[in-house]
């Protein structure tokens, strides 16, 4: 009896560990007055399982104000959901977006506050509370644009994590820009330079990989060119935490000859050639 209840204790555990890969990545808490989608939020699922979110529980700072999550609600590995205030009014707005669900009967504050995730048995998921204030960024606060979470594994908590979006409406339902980063051991540390590496394979059919080092966060940018400087694709193009990133080129949809990639980092610019054989 005692090992079973050791047995249990356990899987209740590693549950509630699993449970908390569900994030917060998006927050729209003070639309414009001419794109008002009204308030809504959006999670991904950062774990390597479907979570079942059915009866999960969403709250702002009060705790009169719930919104539970319907039966049969999945959110698939690596997918992403918005919660809506007002799904008719989001929708008007971004008829693209179907992994929707709704209505909140609360608002979110426009002065910021605290919000909270739990699970079906009331265990706290993910839990941050968010600003219009600085260190938080103040351009979401009434000019159309969202909070963004840089990159799913930051912590949510932290200001610093958090940039307004690029665009109006911000990026409900994909991802914020988010580029593949490799792992960075503390023996070695974050890159100490801007550094694009030459591509491997060069010549490449039909792709090649690309790996380029960023030492201090911000935004960058690789894109690939052609012979008449036209662009020919991103490869990545948004906000980066520092670290060794790793991308692949793919040549399917594109002539043999001779490309251009471009790193654009701060007032960084390297260019390596790439060379397609068909």
């Amino acid at each position: 009896m005692r090992n079973l209840i050791f047995l249990i204790a356990g899987m209740i555990a590693y549950a509630a560990v699993f449970a908390q890969d569900v994030v917060i990545t998006e927050i729209n808490y003070n639309s414009a007055p001419a794109y008002d989608t009204e308030d809504w939020l959006e999670f991904y699922n950062n774990a390597d399982f479907v979570a079942d979110m059915s009866g999960w529980l969403f709250k702002d700072a009060n705790d009169s104000n719930i919104f539970v999550f319907p039966e049969h609600t999945y959110l698939d590995i690596g997918e992403f959901l918005v919660l809506c205030r007002d799904t008719a009014a989001f929708k008007g707005f971004n008829p693209e977006v179907d992994n929707i669900i709704g209505n909140i009967d609360f608002n979110l504050s426009n002065g910021g506050e605290l919000i909270r995730l739990y699970d079906d048995q009331e265990n706290i998921v993910d839990s941050l509370t968010y600003d219009d204030q600085p260190p938080w960024p103040i351009e979401p606060d009434g000019s159309g644009l969202t909070l963004e979470l840089i990159n799913p594994d930051l912590p949510n908590e932290d200001p610093e994590s958090w940039v307004p979006s690029d665009s109006v409406l911000g990026t409900p339902g994909r991802d914020n820009g988010w580029v593949g980063v490799k792992d960075i051991t503390p023996e070695t540390g974050p890159p100490t330079e801007f550094r694009l590496l030459p591509n491997y394979p060069n010549p490449f059919n039909p792709q090649t990989t690309l790996t380029y080092h960023l030492p201090k966060a911000g935004r960058a940018s690789l894109l690939v060119y052609d012979l008449e400087g036209r662009e020919v694709v991103r490869l990545a193009d948004g906000w980066h935490v520092p670290g060794v990133y790793q991308v692949v080129f793919s040549s399917a949809q594109i002539p043999s000859g001779l490309y251009f990639a471009r790193l654009t980092a701060r007032d960084f610019q390297q260019t390596q050639k790439l060379l397609l054989m068909k």
